[in-house]
C-alpha cells in the first residue's frame, strides 16, 4: 500500500476519533447548557448523585457535582477560592462562618436527619435492643476508631456521653467488646453482614450504600434521649443545604435547594436512608435541626494551664498542659503545651525532664493528617480566650534551641527510674487518637505515663487510679495497676508497692502486667517496712469498691487515693461528692465524715474536726452524724496529740459553724463552691483551692450557655484568698 493511501487511512482514523470524542462531549457537556456546581459532604455522595441526575433530566441542565469532607469544602468556600452554587452537608460550624462572612444567599436549610442506629445481622442473634446491650459480656462489636470524622469519633463520643449520663462504664465495656476495628466506617456494615460482629453503630444513610444486602442486616433504633446526650457530634445528624452568594446560576441553585426540601427530595433521600424534612418522623430529631458550633475545650484548658503557671502552681500547670494533649487531643495546641511543660520543668531545676518533653515535641510534631479542630472556622467563630498560637514548626524550632542551651549532661534521663525494679514495670504508653472516647482509660493511662516520665509520681498515681476506678472496666487496668506499684516505690512507699503488685498478680492472672508485677516483687526484697499507723486517732471505715453509679466510682476513687497515702486528694474527692460532681446520690453524710479523716491525715486536724462538726449538725439523724460526734469525743480525749494538734482541735471544736455553700450547678458554681470548702477548712495545700477557683473562671466557660457570669466576682475574691 502506498504512503499516500496510509496517510488517508491515518487521517480517517483521527477524524473518526475526533468525531466520536466530539459527540461524547456534546452529549455530556452539552455546550450552552447551564451548569450548576454542587459540593457536598462525602457521606451524601450516593444520594446527591442520584438527586443531581434526576435534577438534570427535569431541568435540562448539567450538575457538576463534587463530594469531599464537608469541613474542607466549607473552608474552601469561606477562606479559599471555591465558588460552588450549592453546598450540602452536616450541620457543623462552617455554616455560621459562611453566614458571618456574607457568603450565604439562602440557608442553611435542613433537608433531612440522618440519625445513628445500631445494625446487627439479620435476625439480631445477640438480642440487641439498645446502646446498653453493646457493653454486655459476649457481644461482639465492630467500630472504626481511626476513621475520619464523623465515622471515627462520633460513635465513641456518643457512647461516652451516654455512659456519663445513663450507664457508667458503658464506653469502656463497648471498647472491650470490639472485635472488628475497621480503618474506614464504610466497612462496618459489610463486617456485620459477614457475621464477624454482632453490632455496630452507623449513620442510618450508610445502609443504602451500594453492595449491601438489606435483607442481611437488621436495624435497631437508638433512643432519642441517648442521641441527645451528645455534645460535639450533634451536628452530624442534621443535614443542610445552602445557596452561595455570587452563585453563577442563582435561579438554578434556588430550584435545586427547593426540590431538595420538597417532594422530589423526599422521594430520593428516603431511598437512601435519610428522614426527610417533610416526614412526620423528623420531629423526633428537632433538637438536632440547628446549626451547631461547639464551644471548644482545648483553648480554655490551655488558658487554665497558663493561669496556673502565672500563679506559681507549677506542678498542676505541667499536669494541665499534658492533659490538654491526652484528654482533649488531638488538637492544635499540643506542640505549644509540650514546649511550655518543658519550660516549667526547666525553670524548676529539672533539666532532664524538660529535655524529655522537648525531644518528644521534636519527634512527634508537626502532626500528620487533617486537624478539623484546627480549622480557621473555629478561629473565626471563637468566643474563647485569646491565645498566641504559633505553627507547630515554631515550637519545634524553640525546642531545638532550648535543648542546645542545656549542658549535655543535663539532657540525659537518669536517676531512680533506671532501677531494675522500675525497669521491670515498663509498659508501652498508648497513643491517643481522635476516635478514643473522651476521658476514657486510654487517655488517662497516656496522661499518667507522661507524668511518670517527668518524675511526678504522686500526680501520676492520681491518673493511674482513675483508670482503675473512674474508667472501670478499662482494658488498661492491668497496666495501670502495675505502674501504680512503681509510683509507690518511687515515692518511698515500698509497702504500698508490694501491696499493689500483689493485687496485680491476683486480679490479672496470665497477663503481661501480672508477670511483670511478680518480677518486681522478687526485686523488691522481703524485708521492706510496712506503712506506719494512721496519724488520725479515728480509723477510716473500710470501703468496698463499687462502680454501678458515678457516685460509687467517685467514692471508690477517693478511697483509693487515701489508701495510696494521698489524703489531700482524697479530701478533694469527698468534696466533689458533696458538690454534685458525681451526680445525685446519698453519700453526703458519709463523704463529709470521711473528709474529716482525710483532712486530718493531710496535716489539718482542725479541718478534720470541723468536717465532723458539720456532719453532726447537718446530718444529726444519720449514722454518720453519730459517728462524727463520737470521732470528736475520741480526738478530744486522745493522749497522743501534739500541742499544736491539740490547739487546732480545740479551736475547731469551739468556734462557730461556718455557712456551707449550697450551689452546685451549673459547673462554674460547682467548682466555686468546691473551692470555698477548701477555704472554709483552711486547706490551701498544693494550690487545690486556687485551682478550683481558676476552673470556675476558665474551663467551665466551655459549657456555653450554662455559664453564669455572676460567679466571676465570687471566684476572683476566693482566688485572692487562696493564693
Amino acid at each position: 500500500m502506498s504512503r499516500r493511501a496510509l496517510s488517508w487511512i491515518d487521517a480517517g482514523i483521527i477524524l473518526a476519533t475526533a468525531a466520536v470524542t466530539g459527540a461524547l462531549y456534546v452529549s455530556y457537556a452539552r455546550p450552552g447548557t447551564p451548569t450548576l456546581v454542587v459540593w457536598s459532604c462525602g457521606g451524601n455522595y450516593h444520594s446527591l448523585d442520584a438527586f443531581s441526575r434526576r435534577f438534570e433530566r427535569a431541568h435540562d441542565c448539567r450538575v457538576r457535582y463534587t463530594a469531599a469532607p464537608v469541613q474542607y469544602l466549607l473552608e474552601e468556600v469561606a477562606f479559599g477560592g471555591g465558588k460552588p452554587d450549592v453546598l450540602v452537608g452536616r450541620a457543623g460550624p462552617g455554616w455560621q462562618a459562611l453566614r458571618k462572612l456574607g457568603k450565604l444567599a439562602e440557608g442553611p436549610d435542613f433537608f433531612a436527619a440522618d440519625p445513628y442506629v445500631i445494625i446487627t445481622p439479620a435476625g439480631n442473634p445477640a438480642g440487641i435492643t439498645g446502646l446498653r446491650d453493646l457493653g454486655e459480656p459476649g457481644v461482639r462489636v465492630a467500630f472504626s476508631p481511626r476513621a475520619m470524622r464523623p465515622k471515627g469519633k462520633c460513635p465513641a463520643h456518643l457512647m461516652a456521653m451516654v455512659a456519663s449520663r445513663f450507664f457508667p462504664g458503658l464506653d469502656e465495656r463497648w471498647e472491650n467488646n470490639a472485635v472488628v476495628a475497621d480503618d474506614c466506617g464504610r466497612g462496618l456494615p459489610s463486617a456485620i453482614m459477614r457475621g464477624e460482629a454482632d453490632a455496630a453503630i452507623v449513620a442510618r444513610s450508610m445502609l443504602a450504600y451500594p453492595g449491601l444486602d438489606p435483607d442481611a442486616l437488621e436495624v435497631v433504633p437508638i433512643a432519642v434521649e441517648h442521641l441527645d446526650a451528645m455534645k460535639v457530634c450533634r451536628a452530624t445528624i442534621g443535614q443542610c443545604v445552602g445557596v452561595l452568594s455570587g452563585a453563577a446560576q442563582p435561579e438554578l441553585a434556588r430550584r435545586y435547594r427547593a426540590e431538595m426540601l420538597g417532594e422530589p427530595g423526599r422521594e430520593v433521600f428516603e431511598q437512601f436512608g435519610y428522614i426527610h424534612i417533610s416526614s412526620p418522623e423528623v420531629h423526633l430529631y428537632d433538637a438536632f435541626l440547628q446549626v451547631f458550633t461547639p464551644t471548644r475545650s482545648p483553648p480554655w484548658q490551655v488558658h487554665l494551664a497558663d493561669r496556673l503557671a502565672e500563679e506559681g502552681l507549677v506542678r498542676e500547670a505541667v499536669r494541665r498542659y499534658l492533659k490538654v494533649i491526652h484528654t482533649f487531643g488531638p488538637n492544635e495546641f499540643e506542640a505549644l503545651c509540650r514546649y511550655r511543660a518543658g519550660e516549667l520543668l526547666a525553670a524548676q531545676g529539672r533539666p532532664a525532664a524538660a529535655a524529655q518533653q522537648w525531644r518528644r515535641l521534636i519527634r512527634d510534631y508537626p502532626r500528620r493528617g487533617p486537624n478539623e479542630w484546627g480549622s480557621p472556622v473555629f478561629a473565626l467563630l471563637s468566643t474563647g480566650p485569646d491565645l498566641d498560637l504559633q505553627p507547630d514548626e515554631e515550637y519545634v524550632r524553640l525546642a531545638r534551641q532550648a535543648l542546645r542551651r542545656l549542658p549535655p549532661a543535663d539532657r540525659r534521663r537518669r536517676g531512680a527510674a533506671e532501677e531494675p525494679v522500675i525497669a521491670a514495670t515498663r509498659i508501652s504508653a498508648p497513643r491517643v487518637i481522635d476516635g478514643d472516647p473522651p476521658k476514657n482509660g486510654t487517655r488517662e493511662l497516656a496522661l499518667a505515663e507522661d507524668l511518670f516520665s517527668v518524675g511526678e509520681y504522686d500526680y501520676a498515681t492520681r491518673d493511674y487510679l482513675k483508670v482503675l476506678h473512674l474508667c472501670y472496666p478499662s482494658r488498661h487496668r492491668p497496666e495501670a495497676s502495675l505502674r501504680l506499684g512503681a509510683c509507690a516505690h518511687l515515692r518511698g512507699r515500698p509497702d504500698l508497692a508490694r501491696r499493689q503488685w500483689e493485687w496485680t498478680v491476683e486480679q490479672f492472672p496470665g497477663t503481661d502486667a501480672a508477670r511483670r508485677a511478680a518480677a518486681a516483687l522478687k526485686l523488691l526484697g522481703a524485708d521492706e517496712p510496712r506503712r506506719a499507723e494512721t496519724r488520725c486517732p479515728v480509723a477510716m471505715p473500710p470501703w468496698t469498691p463499687a462502680y454501678d453509679t458515678w457516685a460509687e466510682r467517685g467514692m471508690s476513687y477517693g478511697m483509693a487515693l487515701y489508701e495510696h497515702d494521698l489524703p489531700l486528694f482524697a479530701f478533694k474527692e469527698m468534696m466533689k461528692l458533696l458538690h454534685g460532681v458525681y451526680r445525685r446520690h446519698r453519700f453526703g453524710p458519709q463523704a463529709r465524715y470521711r473528709a474529716g479523716i482525710a483532712a486530718w491525715e493531710a496535716g489539718h486536724p482542725g479541718a478534720g474536726v470541723l468536717q465532723w462538726r458539720i456532719c453532726a449538725h447537718r446530718h444529726a439523724e444519720s449514722p454518720w452524724g453519730e459517728r462524727s460526734r463520737r470521732a470528736i469525743e475520741a480526738v478530744m480525749r486522745s493522749p497522743d496529740l501534739t500541742e499544736a494538734q491539740r490547739a487546732q482541735v480545740e479551736a475547731a471544736a469551739a468556734g462557730p459553724l461556718p455557712a456551707i455553700p449550697a450551689r452546685d450547678s451549673p459547673g462554674c458554681w460547682q467548682r466555686c463552691s468546691l473551692a470555698q470548702e477548701f477555704l472554709i477548712a483552711g486547706i490551701l495545700d498544693e494550690g487545690q483551692a486556687a485551682m478550683e477557683f481558676l476552673k470556675a473562671l476558665t474551663v467551665t466557660r466551655a459549657s456555653g450557655g450554662k455559664y453564669d457570669d455572676s460567679v466571676v466576682p465570687v471566684a476572683e475574691e476566693g482566688l485572692r484568698r487562696a493564693l
